[in-house]
């Protein structure tokens, strides 16, 4: 076999075939399989370097054929060329172009117009600029509608095309759908070109943000193994509640809640449950945070300002309360969003200084980064807080919503209900089967994995020293040093208006105006301790003021009670004193003038009542009737001025 010269058509890269793209022949017919492969073949030949007989002879292709097959083969096409999927029967590679002239009746369809938009835009570059700034949004000259849809767009292309003098006779207004079908066509071409663009803009900027979801590249930290990666969220329960707070004088303080929290933190690997809390805010704050992160190591209190206690199902809610292999184990990895409370330093710090985690943020308004925590929050409201009569449902125009506020005062539908319904649930799901855990529960496989001994599981347990005092159980505030050395008043600290001194602090006026670092319970107030910020000086434990001191109060539960005391006292209707005795001066001083002016009423009304019978009585005597011009009667002259009695009080005013 004679082998002719160097096949300049194949470039020197692309001379291992074995490295070029191959398609599945499985599902091709016989007949088309044996075409495919009689142009492999001649292919495969012409890259040995046979020559074109021996190629014809083999497969029947003839020499300009053959290298028509090798250019379809070695063409690029997304990123790399199409190989031998180029050989395919009916396989395009190029784009079709229309030569011929679209003659087209209005009433005829759309058949026989191939290409005819292909070949309208190469000869008007400026239309296809024109339909992608309308389809993207590019142009600044013009204010763009929200979303054009494609009966608008085709309109305008229609317009657009009858300014530059197309007639009814020319393409697209000689179809029936007047071009409507290859239009939209063409936008979804677009799509695949700028497939980003297109989701920004038709589909808005969550759904661009989740282009790195399921794009087939594995993550770089997989979660192989439980307790390695735990993700932390929090969640607005969706019921109206009523929260009870015992003062330390034993009274109880209603305080209803329309919007409160759930924090859950859960286990990747696992998907277990691990721990959660309730955050009685409007937004859920630092403290809330590190409540959460508690109960997943461990530490669960049973005192009465306790937000993390099991109420309803006793030491059965959470794995570790169930498995006691998994108290006070660390996890690897926290992820967190990006909330408030979660970029606060000072409780980050905390978590990474006890457990020696890292803290992973996700990207913002994604919470598809944490789609096993999103999941469980889900099923825990479905099954619970939204089949309560005070629930909230899952908007305005949900038909289960039916005046949540009053429902549940009017149903008395407490805290202590709510939260045992939201245990339940965290216990059903840990011992529900997942089927992502091949129909295994998760409380069934942290059991497994603490107790096989071939299992992958690596136990982080807290060293003992550490679990006597946790460390996340203070909640860290800062305060400044306030009192006055010339009024001879004691230094001391004002932290939710409860004054903390001590023997110490109280002899330093040293201190006076600096910023002391203080840790305070948050499960009793009266424990407190404070350090000098500047120089890390420990001052030791603070004396909180008698009225904290009588029994333990939450940090929480003082909010609570020193804002309802504010409330209360601004709907206080009690009537002031000043106000009162303001009203009673202004009675007396009306009675008193009234009194004055009706005697004075009086005695004119005498006067005038006596003028009016003497007049009487002057009209019905025997007097001189005279005429005026008019012939009008009226008295005679009266001489002496009997008739004219006087006015004795104004006479005397006039005097």
């Amino acid at each position: 076999m004679t082998r002719g010269p160097l096949r300049s058509l194949i470039p020197i890269d692309l001379s291992d075939l074995a490295t070029w793209p191959e398609p599945n022949i499985d599902y091709l017919s016989q007949k088309e399989r044996d075409a495919y492969n009689l142009r492999r073949r001649a292919v495969e030949m012409y890259a040995e370097g046979d020559n074109y007989e021996d190629i014809h002879a083999a497969t029947r292709k003839k020499a300009g054929e053959v290298r028509r097959l090798v250019k379809r083969c070695v063409k690029f096409h997304n990123g790399s060329i199409i190989g031998f999927v180029a050989l395919l029967p009916g396989r395009r590679t190029e784009r079709y172009t229309r030569k011929k002239e679209i003659r087209r009746g209005i009433a005829d369809g759309s058949g026989g117009c191939a290409g005819a938009l292909s070949a309208l835009l190469e000869k008007y570059p400026d239309l296809e600029t024109h339909v992608s700034n309308l389809l993207f949004k590019r142009s600044s000259e013009e204010i763009h509608e929200a979303r054009i849809p494609y009966t608008k767009l085709h309109k305008r292309v229609l317009r657009w095309l009858r300014d530059k003098g197309f007639s009814d006779s020319d393409w697209p207004f000689c179809t029936k759908n007047a071009g409507y079908e290859a239009i939209r066509r063409y936008c979804h071409k677009l799509r695949e070109d700028e497939l980003d663009r297109w989701i920004l803009v038709r589909s808005g900027k969550d759904a661009s943000r989740r282009s790195n979801v399921g794009n087939g590249y594995l993550p770089l930290i997989p979660a192989r193994r439980p307790l390695e990666i735990c993700e932390l969220d929090f969640h607005k329960v969706d019921a109206a509640t009523v929260i009870l707070i015992t003062t330390p004088l034993g009274e109880e303080i209603a305080i209803p809640l329309s919007r409160w929290h759930i924090g859950i933190l859960v286990c990747e690997g696992s998907r277990a449950i691990l721990g959660y809390a309730f955050a009685f805010e409007l937004t859920p704050s630092s403290d809330s945070l590190l409540e959460v992160v508690e109960s997943a190591l461990g530490v669960h209190s049973t005192q009465p300002g306790a937000i993390v206690s099991p109420i309803n199902l006793g030491n059965n809610v959470l794995p570790n309360q169930i498995v006691p292999q998994l108290q006070w184990l660390c996890f690897s990895v926290l992820r967190l969003d990006n909330a408030w409370a979660n970029l606060s330093t000072v409780p980050v710090n905390q978590i990474v200084d006890l457990i020696g985690c890292a803290v992973n943020y996700g990207p913002i308004r994604a919470w598809w980064h944490r789609p096993v925590v999103e999941r469980i929050f889900e099923e825990v409201t479905k099954n619970g807080a939204q089949r309560l009569p005070s629930t909230f449902g899952t908007g305005s125009s949900d038909t289960k919503r039916d005046n949540p506020n009053k429902t549940a005062i009017e149903l008395q539908v407490r805290l202590t209900d709510l939260t045992a319904i939201i245990e339940t649930c965290i216990r059903d799901y840990n011992d529900t089967p997942t089927e992502g855990l091949y129909s295994s529960t998760p409380l069934s496989m942290l059991r497994n994995a603490v107790e096989r001994g071939a299992s992958a599981f690596f136990p982080q347990p807290l060293p003992k020293r550490s679990r006597i005092q946790t460390g996340l159980t203070s909640h860290v505030v800062e305060a400044v040093v306030r009192g006055s050395l010339k009024k001879n008043i004691r230094p001391y600290i004002e932290i939710d208006r409860c004054r903390y001194t001590n023997q110490l602090l109280s002899c330093s006026y040293n201190h006076l105006n600096k910023r002391l670092v203080v840790y305070i319970n948050r499960l009793d107030v009266s424990d407190a301790r404070a350090v000098l910020k500047d120089t890390g000086e420990d001052l030791g434990k603070l004396v909180a003021e008698s009225k904290w001191r009588k029994q333990g109060v939450s940090v929480r539960d003082r909010k609570k009670i020193n804002q309802l005391g504010r409330s209360k006292r601004l709907h206080f209707l009690g009537e002031d004193a000043i106000a009162s005795w303001g009203k009673k001066k202004k009675t007396e001083l009306l009675e008193k003038r009234k009194s004055k002016a009706s005697k004075n009423r009086s005695s004119k009304s005498a006067l005038e009542l006596a003028r009016t019978v003497h007049r009487q009585k002057i009209d019905t005597c025997d007097t001189e009737v005279m005429h005026d011009a008019a012939g009008n009667l009226h008295p005679g002259p009266d001489p002496f001025g009997l008739t004219n009695i006087p006015d004795v009080l104004i006479a005397k005013k006039k005097k």
